[in-house]
């Protein structure tokens, strides 16, 4: 292979990073969502974003926090979370709610329908995992070790 000048190596890494940092649900995986939603699903998941399906999860793997907690668990502000849990309420993913007499502390819980989004998410993950394995055996452990170094100190310099 030959090897590429500096320059154009940063302009490659750079361009790489700013789409995965700035992805939004492809078409070809809204396709697969919508292939494998219920009917009932099927409408919801085509308004929903990448952020939207991590909050389900942080949702479902943490179902006694605060919705103030769930930015803590995810890359976006705490405004970005309330948005976001309303238009999931909106599409009957979740509900809100208010335990006891306190009216200030807002908790969330997915609903059935959120309970199918976040196992067809899993599912999702599962398989789009198998296909990054496979992609990561065409590379030699260092190689994927200079990237793993790579991509820390990246995200360590944010």
């Amino acid at each position: 292979m030959k090897e590429q000048p500096r320059e154009q190596l940063f302009e490659q890494l750079q361009n790489e990073l700013t789409t995965f940092h700035h992805r939004q649900i492809d078409p070809e995986t809204m396709a697969w969502f919508v292939k494998k939603s219920s009917a009932a699903l099927q409408n919801s998941v085509q308004k929903l974003t990448l952020n939207d399906l991590d909050l389900i999860d942080v949702i479902a793997d943490h179902p006694n926090e605060r919705l103030s907690d769930y930015a803590n668990y995810l890359t976006i502000r705490q405004g970005t979370v309330s948005k976001s849990i309303t238009k999931l309420a909106r599409e009957q993913l979740v509900v809100k709610f208010h335990q006891g007499e306190n009216k200030k502390t807002t908790f969330v819980k997915l609903l059935p329908l959120g309970q199918q989004l976040y196992a067809l998410h899993r599912q999702y993950h599962r398989d789009n995992d198998r296909r990054l394995k496979a992609v990561l055996d065409r590379f030699s452990d260092d190689d994927l070790a200079i990237v793993a170094r790579f991509l820390q100190v990246v995200n360590e310099s944010e």
